[in-house]
This record gives C-alpha cells, structure tokens and sequence, in this order.
C-alpha cells in the first residue's frame, strides 16, 4: 500500500474508531483535494460500515454521499454503493433514501450500474422496486431509462402483476427507440 493510502486509511480508522459522527465524515471528505477522493472512496469502503444499524447521523453522511455530485461521480463510487447495501436501514432511513436518490436520480444512473440496481433491490420491497421503476421509467433519460429496463430485466417480481412489469418494459423501450 503507498504511503498516501496508508494516511488515509489511518485517518479514516481514526475517525471510525472515535464514534465518528456524520459530520466529521463529511468535513474530512468535503476537504479532501478531488484528486484524492477515488482512493480515499474506496479505502473508505473497506471498513465501513462496521455495523448494520446505523444512527440518524451516520445516515446523514451517506445521504451526503449519494447527493454530493464530486462523489458521485468518481469511478470508486460503486465501492462506496456496495458498502452500504449491508446496512439494515429503518423504514424512516428507507424513506429518505428513495427521496435522496430520486433528487439525484440523473448523476446516480450516469455513474453506476449495477451495484445502484442492487442497492435498490436490497433496500426495497418488490411492491416499493416496482414503484420506483414506475416512477424511473417516467424520466426521459436515457441512462435512467437503461437502469430501470436492468432492473426488470434481471430482477424477479413474484408479487407485482406481470401485466404490470410488462407494461413498464414496453413503455421503457418506445421511450429507448
């Protein structure tokens, strides 16, 4: 490991190890230079989260990370996606994710591609998922637009009408054409 890693990554075990808060993770990560923030995104996510309940304050850093465009979009960002798929978010939590990534719905589909497909799935219900499409597949945008057909296609919906994923198929690709 170089020797900048090894500084974050002991800066970030520090900061986990002192009963961080949201907003200490989210002053060492708004202050960092851009050109340090893929590692640091991806050391980050190897030792977080530590556990699969999180507080209101440690939800309020991950709801920095998901509308904050300069994270966002750096290429380890699906290693900060996976990292916080493990978590057992409360239905309060799950609520103001759905919120969270539908206000940045366009940076979130321009960046990721499965790991955001599989956070959804893990985080919602198929009744919620199928909602979520619905609501993805009213975007004209194509990224958009190819993250819900993902989702359909490779997910199963065992308690969500077939005429109504289908439906949603159909409307997806006239949009695509």
């Amino acid at each position: 490991m170089r020797t900048r890693d090894e500084t974050i990554k002991r800066q970030l075990e520090f900061i986990l190890k002192a009963r961080f808060t949201g907003r200490d993770l989210i002053a060492y990560f708004d202050c960092m230079p851009e050109k340090m923030l893929r590692r640091a995104i991806t050391l980050f996510s190897e030792v977080y989260p530590s556990e699969t309940v999180i507080s209101d304050e440690q939800f309020g850093f991950i709801g920095y990370m998901l509308s904050t465009n300069k994270m966002v979009e750096q290429e380890s960002f699906s290693n900060f996606i996976r990292s916080i798929s493990t978590i057992n978010y409360s239905i309060e939590q799950k609520e103001k994710l759905v919120n969270i990534t539908k206000d940045n719905i366009f940076s979130l589909c321009n960046g990721l591609t499965f790991e955001f497909d599989n956070f959804l799935v893990l985080m919602l219900n198929q009744e919620q998922l199928a909602d979520y499409v619905k609501w993805m597949a009213d975007i004209e945008d194509e990224a958009v637009l190819m993250r819900a057909m993902g989702i359909l296609q490779y997910e199963h919906f065992d308690r969500v009408p077939v005429e109504i994923i289908e439906s949603l198929k159909q409307t997806i690709i006239n949009k695509l054409k």
